[in-house]
């Protein structure tokens, strides 16, 4: 009982230390990813604000909006120079290309597109977030143009309705040449799949000395919806009801609105920003996904998103499972020689018992 109970708190300590490192490590990746991610969408912010404010596309977009609108070559070509111009330098890094770019005037009527979709051409989508910037109505705007986007934006999360999975507009207004008046919203749109990338194989890959693998995915702290997994694929989405299921469960819901009541108010977050019994919401879908996991949150800016990794508990606590094992082989071992050798002192004391000093046997006969 001794050594067992021995053994029993040492594995059990082994196991708290090492879901203790791993999480911190998760931790650590979510920061680092949040960051980065915050980083790519200021990168893409600005952008399209050096793009804007170039006169010559300003200058363009007024003599565009102020004549019928198919005389429009001269913007036209300005914004595909411009656009091209950013794309080959993406390219040039090995960076993903967006979705989609497009240019609205102040109605919201889409005037440009690429790739050219002719379905949305010309049809107006002055009630998207990326036209009205819903949340910046606070932060300043005249009474002429109350419902258009003023500032750079991100938009919230939306469904592609061609693929399904969800997907980003990042927008900035469009000025006239004397910025009193805004004339149009210049945006691009990219799959939030498409934002996670260049991040998937540093932090899905390796830690360190050890095969660690990861997975990580994005929520939306408004609804706790996921937005972004490896298994929310085109196909799988097409399902429809799985709308609205793939959701964080109740109890993690509350723990990370502490997270962010806390950041929002410079508190300490370590011990809100993990979760040591992590049930995935695809879990329920795919078995590839359930059971327990370990996960870290970060938030990612002011998008309301936010960033997850996460790593099986049976994985990550394999090497204390390979101790336990391994002590418990040992363990019987040392039963067994002990018992062995218990066994031939034993066989020789009995033997040395039944010899008188002597030399003559208990039965009386003399040895020689």
């Amino acid at each position: 009982p001794i050594m067992a109970n021995a053994m029993r708190n040492a594995v059990d300590s082994a196991r708290a230390n090492l879901t203790t490192r791993a999480l911190e490590s998760d931790a650590l990746s979510a920061r680092i990813l949040a960051r980065s991610l915050e980083r790519d969408l200021e990168d893409r912010t600005e952008e399209l604000i050096r793009i804007a404010h170039t006169p010559a596309i300003r200058r363009a977009a007024e003599a565009a909006f102020q004549q019928p609108w198919p005389a429009r070559k001269d913007l036209l070509g300005e914004l595909e120079a411009a656009m091209a111009q950013v794309e080959e330098t993406r390219r040039a890094l090995g960076r993903p290309r967006d979705t989609s770019w497009f240019l609205t005037d102040r109605n919201g009527v889409q005037r440009w597109r690429e790739p050219y979709d002719e379905k949305t051409m010309d049809r107006s989508y002055k009630f998207r977030d990326y036209y009205l910037g819903l949340n910046l109505h606070a932060n300043g705007g005249s009474t002429d143009d109350p419902a258009i986007v003023r500032r750079s934006h991100i938009s919230e999360a939306f469904r592609s309705q061609a693929t399904q999975q969800f997907m980003v507009a990042i927008s900035v207004p469009v000025w006239d040449e004397q910025g009193q008046r805004v004339i149009g919203v210049l945006a691009r749109t990219t799959h939030l799949g498409e934002l996670l990338t260049d991040y998937k194989r540093p932090i899905s890959g390796q830690s360190g000395d050890e095969q660690v693998t990861r997975v990580i995915a994005l929520v939306d702290s408004r609804d706790w919806e996921l937005l972004d997994h490896p298994w929310m694929t085109q196909a799988n989405l097409e399902r429809q009801e799985l709308l609205g299921e793939l959701r964080l469960e109740p109890a993690l819901q509350r723990r990370l609105e502490q997270l962010l009541d806390r950041r929002r108010g410079q508190q300490p977050t370590i011990g809100y920003d993990r979760d040591d019994q992590y049930a995935d919401p695809v879990g329920g879908f795919d078995s590839e996904f359930a059971g327990e996991w370990l996960a870290a949150f970060s938030p990612i800016g002011e998008t309301g998103w936010l960033a997850v990794v996460q790593e099986r508990r049976s994985t990550a606590q394999l090497p204390v499972e390979q101790m336990r094992s391994d002590m418990v082989r040992y363990g019987l071992l040392a039963l067994l020689v002990s018992g062995a050798l218990i066994g031939f002192l034993w066989y020789f004391v009995t033997r040395a018992l039944g010899r008188e000093p002597d030399g003559v046997l208990r039965n009386g006969t003399k040895t020689a």
